[in-house]
């Protein structure tokens, strides 16, 4: 079924100077709870955007069941043009499918003016007298006009393990890395899976990493010798604190076998994103929980640290304030500087975060967008991922709970080099960021790892596309979007 679209602008549109364009920021809204996960930048200033919506079904008057489904959108350059495309899987000699949990987690360009996507789902289908369960990890193809030319599902029908796709990259060779989580092979009840595939996405070799705890990758980059850097969490190699988990980071040579690896930070430390450094170093972000003091809630920072090439460390940043931070995602935007951006929480309100880092992990700036009381009601908005155009602007993904014509809605921001949106008082700096030591080292541990196979599983998508139905401009009701 084709899905109404639509599409509300909250800031007024300004012109900009030179080579800019003009900054703006949207809102993109179905009936559904949008969860953007990745954004590109492609042909003649468009954006690509990935994610899932999650909906709440009602199979019968006394229950109801939440669903995942995942989705790709193009958008205009100046935003007011979109199209979606629903992704919808079905499995070979299946009668009736009787769950859609599926989830985009990555999207990245390909050489060939194309994408690849992954991901992972958890469905059910009946197949004659039986209801069979896939828990699979998948791989999209897209050429540069967004059909798909292949995909990959990998996993099996047992409902008892799982296998996770949480990020792919493609590689110098044509083909691409992956890596995710696996409880069909390995040491433990999940291990860190990686998957080398060639370009058509057939598997030139897969393994598992772990011990007999959980461990799960979510973080991969190739390395200028052909190998990778892998970042994901670890709960095996602690045996004083069990259940605790590490972030983890593991570099490999081009065939997989291990070079280096190391738990970092304290416990249940999570990274969020990673890049590579001109000087192959591994910068690293995301949250860390700080202890408040007597009488005081403890509370969610963010954290920046940098691996050399041997995997020691070169720096490590906490920034701390009263309310909650946390990073999503963190690119190169220059040769010494990163861009973030995530989500600020303070007494229930959430604003989207951006933050421009220098290479030493210092911050330059900080911006937030958000709106507080809206009709009565806190909006909620969070960052989700972000890119930056030839031009040095910088594109946002989010959502928002208030700010659109539904909730949960889809948020799209264009923004100045240094993180602004002129004339728009939803936008503002943060001059204040206190600085904290981490205070913490790698601990270096021990790893097994197995080579094993993944079977093929008969399951496909088809992309459904979806058309803009609406645009609304509420630039002259912004005063019912401002803090009160």
């Amino acid at each position: 079924m084709r899905k109404a679209f639509i599409v509300s602008l909250l800031s007024c549109t300004i012109f900009g100077v030179s080579h800019l364009q003009a900054q703006w920021a949207k809102t993109y809204s179905g009936s559904l709870e949008e969860n953007p996960t990745a954004v590109l930048l492609i042909e003649e200033g468009k954006l690509l955007v990935a994610g899932f919506s999650r909906i709440t079904t009602a199979p019968t008057f006394y229950t109801l069941e939440i669903e995942h489904k995942p989705w790709f959108i193009q958008i205009s350059e100046n935003g007011s043009g979109a199209e979606r495309h629903l992704l919808n899987s079905q499995k070979t000699g299946a009668d009736i499918k009787y769950s859609t949990q599926e989830w985009v987690r990555s999207l990245q360009p390909t050489d060939d003016g194309g994408y690849i996507l992954a991901g992972y789902l958890e469905s059910s289908w009946s197949e004659g007298a039986l209801i069979k369960y896939y828990n699979c990890a998948f791989f999209l193809k897209l050429s540069a006009q967004l059909q798909i030319e292949w995909q990959r599902f990998f996993g099996n029908d047992d409902g008892t393990t799982t296998v996770r796709a949480l990020a792919v990259e493609p590689t110098a060779d044509g083909g691409y890395i992956a890596v995710g989580s696996t409880s069909s092979f390995g040491m433990g009840g999940s291990d860190v899976l990686v998957m080398k595939l060639d370009s058509a996405g057939q598997v030139v070799w897969q393994k598992a990493y772990g011990g007999e705890g959980k461990e799960e990758a979510h973080l991969v980059r190739q390395t200028t010798d052909g190998g990778f850097v892998v970042v994901g969490h670890a709960t095996s190699f602690q045996p004083e604190v069990p259940a605790a988990s590490r972030i983890w980071v593991l570099r490999l040579n081009p065939e997989g076998a291990l070079i280096w690896q190391t738990l970092c930070g304290r416990d249940n430390d999570r990274a969020s994103s990673m890049v590579l450094t001109p000087d192959e170093g591994v910068v690293i972000a995301g949250e860390t929980e700080e202890d408040g003091g007597e009488g005081q809630e403890s509370h969610r920072n963010i954290f920046l640290f940098k691996l050399s090439e041997e995997g020691s460390i070169a720096f490590q940043r906490t920034f701390g304030h009263e309310s909650h931070e946390w990073i999503t995602h963190l690119i190169r935007s220059g040769e010494k500087k990163f861009l973030a951006v995530g989500t600020q929480e303070l007494d229930g309100d959430q604003d989207l975060l951006v933050i421009q880092f220098a290479d030493t992990g210092h911050i330059d700036w900080m911006q937030v967008f958000g709106a507080g009381d809206v009709d009565g009601e806190i909006s909620q908005e969070n960052g989700s991922a972000v890119a930056v155009t030839d031009g040095g602007e910088i594109i946002v993904v989010g959502n928002t709970s208030r700010l659109g014509p539904q909730d949960d809605d889809l948020l799209v921001l264009r923004l100045t080099p240094d993180g602004r949106i002129p004339n728009c008082e939803l936008m503002r700096s943060l001059e204040r960021y206190p600085l904290q030591d981490l205070g913490t080292l790698p601990i270096e541990t021990s790893v097994e790892f197995t080579a094993s196979e993944i079977s093929l599983v008969n399951i496909e998508f088809t992309a459904t596309p979806s058309s803009v139905g609406m645009i609304r401009d509420v630039c002259q009701a912004k005063k019912n979007l401002l803090r009160r």
